[in-house]
């Protein structure tokens, strides 16, 4: 089966791949857009951002633009956007973007200009100490936990074992039971 290549939504020429750091796009050489997958998005872009644009995903109006994969049309999306991580995108900095998004591939497609409108993802703050305080009480009780799954896997392997003895033992009952079963088949024949 041949590789399946990201095309432009709108001339089908490939996208050429592009790495920025950590952050990978998909860009057409004609200059038509900017593309990047689900995953990436929220690697590089606001959270809020990413969940207005799915939300309005879900009830949007077909694009012209095919999907970069399958060729399927897409949705046109138009949702507000803004400097913070808050939910509800009234923020300061707040103004529409256009995109498009295949939504069964988790494709976003920007035109370059609102691609470059989107605000950075923002830091993450750093966990307050009952944050951390309750990440380690979940840690003491995983390792808890998996120390005694383990003790019950073992208690159960080792009463398996008792059960069906060794494997010296089972070859004895096994040519036992050969050695009967052969003396009944004689008999039956001698009988």
């Amino acid at each position: 089966m041949a590789d399946l290549e990201y095309r432009c939504p709108q001339c089908r020429q490939p996208l050429a791949s592009r790495r920025n750091g950590d952050f990978d796009t998909w860009e057409c050489t004609q200059g038509h857009g900017v593309g990047l997958t689900l995953t990436e998005a929220y690697g590089h872009l606001q959270e809020d951002e990413i969940h207005a644009i799915w939300k309005a995903a879900a009830g949007a109006p077909k694009s012209a633009l095919a999907s970069p994969l399958l060729g399927h049309p897409m949705v046109a999306v138009t949702v507000v956007v803004d400097d913070d991580e808050v939910e509800g995108n009234t923020g300061s900095g707040a103004h529409p973007v256009t995109l498009d998004v295949a939504v069964d591939e988790q494709f976003l497609w920007f035109h370059v200009v609102d691609f470059k409108a989107m605000p950075a993802d923002l830091p993450n703050p750093p966990p307050s100490a009952a944050d951390v305080a309750r990440l380690d009480s979940l840690k003491d009780q995983s390792s808890r936990w998996v120390a005694r799954d383990a003790d019950s896997e073992e208690s159960a392997l080792s009463k398996l074992g008792y059960r069906f003895g060794s494997r010296a033992a089972a070859l004895l009952h096994l040519t036992s039971f050969t050695r009967k079963l052969g003396e009944k088949a004689r008999a039956e024949l001698d009988g």
